[in-house]
């Protein structure tokens, strides 16, 4: 999580939650308003961060091992299962006394638990989560590593498929992978989840794929009962990190009952069930959303289902915990890293598709986004008021630039590469930084906003701000969280951070 800066928003003091009287002019009649940040450059602690790992590290991971794929021969009246997410074994049982034992020892040690905790990395992939036996060397793995060596409960290690950086890289890799099983593999045997490995009785590479993210999706967390665990203990609050990329379609739809009319030996014509498989453009098509700046190396990520999100925010309504729907991952990458979703691939976010990154007249994609993701979950007020009710906030973005000021400065601390994050035209950062600092002067108690590449992205976050005030969200009890990490500034704006 985030080291989170203030950020002071103009008309601070309505918080979000306009009276009655202020509701039609925060939806969209704000023309005049000016939205201003004020940074005040206060280094936070990631102690809660820590202590919420420490904690609820363990048993997420106990939970997720735990699980295992179901392989047993369905009835003939059932398609084969995408993923059982009711199975259970003997080790889940051991894993949940193991977890009363420490909610146990917690009680005893009088030890206070924070009201929230964070869902990482579960529809929005991070590698340092899945290295296997040997643990996480840090968070953000070393240009040179590749880190990650499953993805469970089907895949498990490398004979189940590759290690990954990130999560287009794992996507990728796993195509490749039933690629090359389907090509050298015995086609009498069965294979992923009692699917044939024979290409026409069965699913494809692309559809395997997709198979291995569902079962992981659907596994990594039981809505009613672990959600009913973290109630008791006192969690009030969730935070999901989310991808950009959504599906309306359900992964059931990758495999379908059909009925046949065929000529026995006799001459007579009767009905035959068997099974249909989803041909492989139509699961990139349903399934998958090509990145815009990586097309012409056919870059694609792994679409959230969004039934799945709505039966989560539907439990979360139920046992009365708030959800944060957190945007971590944009196309092109927001930041480097393995968490960028693109890894190890070069940033493009910022340089590609933000405005005003040229003068070229290319595409605004993550403001596009970002209101097309809010307009979705506007709609959920309506069609899905249950689960509207177990949304607590959005989040616009995760850390913007990460680790852009290591590029940035009079002295960048890295230089084996150009910044990923271009400042603004010079008209432009001059009219944004004016605007900031409007009021600030010597005498005051707010530290004024430098100039430098990361006004691009507090002029994106202030769009973002301006984009949830003009929506219904605000007058419908929703909050908008913003976070922004030290690393955005170079060195010499903050001189303690290497």
């Amino acid at each position: 999580m985030a080291a989170y800066d203030s950020i002071d928003v103009e008309d601070r003091d309505r918080r979000m939650f306009p009276s009655n009287g202020d509701s039609d002019d925060l939806n969209g009649q704000r023309n005049g308003t000016r939205s201003l940040f004020k940074i005040k450059c206060n280094f936070i602690s990631m102690i809660a961060a820590i202590l919420i790992s420490l904690v609820f590290g363990d048993w997420i991971r106990m939970k997720l091992s735990s699980r295992t794929p179901p392989m047993q021969e369905e009835p003939s009246n059932s398609p084969p299962p995408l993923f059982d997410s009711d199975a259970k074994t003997t080790d889940a049982d051991d894993g949940d006394s193991a977890f009363t034992t420490k909610q146990s020892a917690l009680a005893k040690a009088n030890l206070k638990l924070p009201t929230g905790v964070n869902l990482g990395s579960w529809l929005s992939l991070e590698d340092w989560f899945y290295v296997g036996q040997n643990g996480a060397v840090e968070v953000a793995s070393p240009d040179d590593a590749i880190a990650a060596s499953c993805l469970p409960p089907l895949h498990l290690d490398e004979s189940t498929g590759p290690r990954w950086n990130s999560e287009t890289d794992l996507l990728s890799g796993l195509v490749e992978h039933y690629q090359q099983e389907l090509e050298g593999g015995d086609e009498g045997q069965d294979t992923l989840g009692g699917y044939p490995n024979k290409q026409k009785d069965g699913l494809e590479p692309w559809g395997k794929a997709i198979q291995t993210f569902h079962a992981f999706r659907s596994s990594y967390i039981d809505f009613d009962e672990e959600l009913k665990t973290l109630k008791d203990l006192g969690i009030k609050y969730v935070r999901v990190p989310v991808s950009w990329c959504w599906t309306d379609h359900d992964p059931s739809e990758l495999v379908a009952k059909v009925t046949t009319v065929k000529v026995d030996d006799d001459g007579d014509e009767v009905e035959v069930d068997g099974w249909s498989y989803m041909e492989e453009n139509e699961v990139k098509e349903k399934f998958t959303c090509l990145d815009p700046f990586f097309e012409e190396d056919g870059v694609r990520w792994p679409a959230i289902p969004r039934n799945l999100v709505i039966s989560f925010l539907k439990a979360c309504s139920k046992h009365g915990i708030g959800a944060t729907l957190d945007i971590h991952t944009y196309p092109g990458g927001t930041s480097i890293g393995t968490f960028s979703g693109v890894w190890p691939r070069y940033s493009r976010f910022w340089t590609h598709g933000d405005q005003p990154a040229t003068n070229e007249g290319k595409q605004d994609v993550g403001r596009t986004i970002l209101k097309d993701f809010i307009s979705w979950v506007e709609s959920l007020a309506e069609s899905e008021p249950e689960a509207f009710l177990g949304l607590r906030a959005i989040s616009p973005m995760n850390e913007p630039a990460h680790l852009s000021g290591l590029y940035d400065g009079k002295k960048p601390i890295r230089t084996d590469r150009e910044t990923f994050l271009p400042p603004l035209p010079k008209d432009s950062a001059r009219k944004y930084l004016s605007q900031l600092n409007d009021g600030i002067d010597s005498q005051s108690d707010l530290t004024q906003v430098p100039d430098g590449n990361h006004l691009r992205v507090l002029l994106w976050l202030r769009d973002a701000v301006d984009t949830f005030r003009k929506s219904k969200l605000p007058s419908l009890g929703k909050e908008l969280h913003v976070n922004v990490h030290e690393s955005l500034f170079p060195n010499e704006i903050l001189p303690n951070y290497k």
